[in-house]
This record gives structure tokens, sequence and C-alpha cells, in this order.
């Protein structure tokens, strides 16, 4: 007869203490114990309307709603000061004695809090059981739409972690408005996908009309880059610490930023050359590098710079916006590569808009490095509220070009070219004389300011060098 197991009493010792003391006192908190109870009373609730023969399609919506929200709002909202309140609380000081990297502290935060996601997560498995024996329910499709909302709601998790480095509150219910976006049309898609039969069938059967093994690669490649998207919010927030930690991503997550983009080239002139479209192109190449890079770019182009004794060493291996500046620039011509493979497959003559576009997103990303506002906060900060102004001045003046008539608009479109975001609104608001003029000079200002960027990230490597050589 075999002895009995022992009773697991607490973690096992293989995992970082960090985690387990996260872990310890997220599972402890009021917050997490009253969201598990409340929403199992509501899902308990909608098991009991299938007893009373209600509205089975309202129940299910209803149902869907509920999980949504949870996973990807109340949940993952508990990452909003995760890192700020370590700061304000001094615990970071104690971290930093035992020789702890500023990533592992990170890690541990984001994996406390998507472990209890998964824990959640893992209690539907019951209801989806009593709503399959009571019929009505395509398990494949509700489980494919599960799948995305866990996965979607630990990106969001990550970037919430990463974000609540910032002690700004405005800037970091800036930044939390932003994911927010991003959270809400991964609910809808997973609602669509579950809740809606006739969008839900059209969905899996376009998905499944591609073959098992195209569609197995499509579903590979969408985690692998939520999976590396997590990553890089973490690392955003770990290079962000107010504290000095030994920390060796900042090489690791470079190089794979690379191997990334000349992965997706490659797979678009791939698409192309077996003749797909240019929208599949767009779906599933140029969409997420352009993602991708607008996230990755807002980390290099704000990073501190490195401490005085470490700036001899390689600059591509260096954190520090001084490096990240010239790397972003090897990096953003991935997506142009990706347009030339999707104009090498239009029969029409080269749309110019969509590189205009793509130099504005590129340039935008350096406009804050040149402009001397808000810098006694945090780069990251900074940024953030650049952009914003930028994104103003771009609202305003399309709501001034929509005020006029059509032909009094001529001339007027011009002034958005003072700022990369405000042009990409001045060009769609401007008369159609003015467009394309518009769209032309663009290309030059949006490279002035890459080229100032450019400048200014030398200025600063050579003022690094002279202070390690005096």
């Amino acid at each position: 007869m075999t002895p009995p197991l022992p009773a697991l009493r607490d973690f096992s010792d293989r995992l970082s203490p960090m985690v387990v003391k996260e872990m310890r006192q997220g599972l402890r908190t009021r917050f997490f114990t009253a969201a598990l109870i409340l929403f199992h009373l509501v899902l308990g609730c909608l098991m009991l309307s299938y007893l009373f023969d209600m509205n089975q399609r309202d129940t299910k919506e209803v149902f869907w709603l509920v999980i949504i929200v949870t996973l990807l709002g109340v949940l993952p909202s508990r990452a909003f000061n995760a890192l700020n309140a370590e700061v304000k609380d001094g615990t970071l000081d104690m971290l930093m004695l035992t020789g702890i990297t500023s990533f592992r502290i990170v890690w541990g935060k984001w994996v406390s809090l998507y472990s209890q996601t998964l824990l959640v997560a893992s209690s539907l498995l019951p209801y989806m059981i009593v709503r399959y024996q009571f019929g009505g329910v395509e398990i494949a499709r509700e489980a494919l739409g599960l799948a995305v909302l866990v996965l979607g709601s630990g990106v969001v998790t990550a970037a919430l972690v990463g974000f609540s480095s910032q002690k700004l509150l405005l800037v970091r219910l800036l930044m939390a408005a932003t994911v927010g976006s991003g959270a809400f049309s991964i609910g809808v898609f997973a609602y669509l996908l579950a809740a809606e039969d006739f969008i839900g069938q059209e969905i899996s059967q376009n998905l499944i009309s591609t073959g098992a093994t195209q569609a197995s690669l499509i579903c590979l490649g969408i985690a692998a880059l939520a999976v590396y998207l997590g990553y890089q919010f973490l690392c955003l927030g770990s290079a962000r610490l107010p504290c000095v930690m030994t920390d060796s991503h900042a090489a690791i997550k470079r190089v794979t930023a690379m191997l990334l983009l000349a992965g997706l080239v490659a797979f678009a002139w791939v698409l192309a050359w077996q003749g797909f479209g240019q929208s599949v192109i767009i779906a599933f190449a140029y969409m997420p590098a352009m993602l991708f890079l607008l996230i990755f770019g807002m980390d290099l182009v704000t990073e501190e710079p490195a401490v005085k004794g470490e700036a001899s060493s390689r600059w591509f291996q260096k954190a520090g916006w001084p490096s990240g500046v010239p790397l972003s620039c090897l990096l953003w011509p991935a997506p142009f590569l990706i347009l030339l493979a999707y104009e090498w497959r239009r029969s029409q003559r080269w749309d110019m808009e969509p590189w205009f576009m793509t130099l504005g997103f590129m340039a935008a990303t350096f406009v804050p490095l040149c402009i001397p506002i808000f810098r006694r906060h945090s780069r990251l900060s900074q940024w953030w509220v650049v952009q914003l102004l930028m994104l103003a001045v771009g609202i305003v003046l399309t709501i001034a070009l929509e005020t006029m008539r059509y032909g009094d608009r001529e001339g007027y479109g011009f002034l958005g070219l003072l700022f990369p975001i405000s042009s990409m609104f001045a060009s769609e608001s401007a008369s159609s004389a003015d467009r394309d003029a518009i769209r032309f000079l663009g290309f030059f200002t949006h490279s002035i300011w890459i080229i100032a960027a450019l400048v200014s990230a030398t200025r600063e490597r050579r003022r690094q060098l002279s202070q390690t050589h005096a």
C-alpha cells in the first residue's frame, strides 16, 4: 500500500522567493477574495436561470460580459499602482540588498497577479460543462474565446505593471486609458467569437477554411506575439525602477527585437510570394510590426542614460536613450520592407499614404527628444505628455478645417506640418488639391525630426564619453 502524499501546506521551494512573496500577499488581499466571491455568485445566479427556462441568448451574453469585465478589467486593474506602491513603501531598498535584479522584481509582480487570473479562469470549467449539458453551446468556439481573454489579460496586466513605475498619477491614468482601449478591442473580439452565434461561426469557419496547419500557425503566431508584448512591457517597467540594480535584459530585449522584426519581414515576403492578398500582409505582418515598433520605440527613446563609468561599453548593449535612438532607426526600416511586399502585390500605382503614415509614426516617437518641456519628471512621462499635446494639436486643426467650407480649406492644411501627428490629421482633412503636397512635404519634415533626435543622441553620447575619460 502506497503511503499517502504529504499535505501541501506552502509553495514549492523551486519557486522564486519574490514570486512566493507576491503570491502570498495577493491571495490574502480582501479585494481578490471579494472579487472572487462576487464573481461566482453572479455566475451561479446565471446558471440557475437555465433551470427556469429563461432566454438562453440573454443569459449567454450576460455570462460572457461578466467574464470579460472580470478578466480584462477587474483583475488587471490591481497592477495600476504595483511598482509605485513598492517605491513609496521603501521595500525596493531591502530587495536591493539581496542582489535581486529589477526584472525579477517586476516578473514577480506579474506572476502573482496573473496566477490569480489563471485561478479565476480555471474555476470557469464547471460552468462551461453545465452550459454544455443544457445545449446550445459550441464548446470549441467558447474555449477559443476564453483562451483569447486569458492571453489578453496577461498582456494587459503586464502593460499596467510596466506603466505603474511612473510617479505621476495623471500620466499613469493616460497610460491606463491607452491600455484600456486595447483591452476593449480584445473584449469585443472575444464577445463576438463566443456570444454572437452568427459572427462567431463566421470567424471560426474562416479560420478552419485556411486548413489545420495554417490555422494552427496563425494561433501560435498570435500567442507568440502576445507573449513577447507582455515581456516587452515587463522590461519597460524594470528599466525604470528608481534604484540601481543589475539587469541583463537591456541587451536581450534588443537582440530579440531585431530577430522578431526580421521574422515579420520574411513572413510578409513569403505571404506575397505565395499569392496572398494585401489585406493578409497588412493584418499579419505590417500591423504587428507597427504595434511592436511603437511600444519598443517608446521604450528605447525614454530609457534613462547609463550611469557614469559604464559609457564606454558597446552602444548596442548599453541601456539608455543615446544608444536607443540609433538602434530604433535601425529597426524602423522593417515596416517599410513589409510595405514593399504589399506594393509588390498591387496592380495599381504605388500609394503614398501608407508610406507617409509609417514615416510619421516613426518621427513621432523621436519628437519628445527634441522638445525641452516636462523633463523634470521621467522621460517616459515626458514622452506621453508630448504625444498628447501633438494629438491635441491635430484634433484642433481637424476641427478647424472641418468647420470651413471645402473650397476655403486650401492652404490651411500645411499648418499641420509642424508635428508628425498633426500632419496626418491635416492630410486627411485638407482639400484634395493640397493633400499630395502635404504628404510630399511631410516626408521632409518627418526626416528633420528624426535627424534632430540622432544629433541629440550623438551629443549626449559624446558627453558621456568625455566624462568617462575625464
